[in-house]
């Protein structure tokens, strides 16, 4: 059982998809201990794209949001890793939506307060 930590920034859009959504800033093992700052502030971001991830069969909005880039380098400063290349997105849901969901593009959105997370999994 290992211990994972979990940083987000929630959403909130008048787009409906997106309202109640987050964006991940860092999902690590924990590798780190200490007092870490989650961010405060709201701001802004806009829909960029929407694609449909096969590996995971999820369609996602990916973001443009400098907030959750810094967030993220924050997380990455403060010893965590992910695994993947860190792309800024709010998942939607299972299946391909593409289509139906190309209205998205352009949408915008503003961060709430991040929280961050432990668990095990």
């Amino acid at each position: 059982m290992t211990l994972k930590f979990y940083a987000a920034l929630p959403v909130r859009s008048e787009s409906p998809e997106l309202n109640g959504g987050h964006i991940t800033t860092m999902f690590s093992p924990l590798t780190g201990t200490g007092r870490w700052h989650t961010g405060e502030a709201e701001r802004s971001g806009i829909v960029t794209a929407v694609e449909y991830w096969q590996g995971r069969n999820l369609t996602v909005a990916i973001v443009k949001c400098k907030y959750a880039e810094q967030r993220h380098s924050y997380w990455f400063e403060q010893g965590f890793r992910y695994d993947y290349a860190y792309r800024p997105h709010v998942s939607i849901g299972a299946g391909d939506s593409t289509r139906e969901l190309r209205h998205l593009v352009g949408a915008r959105f503003v961060t709430e307060r991040e929280f961050a997370r432990l668990f095990t999994r």
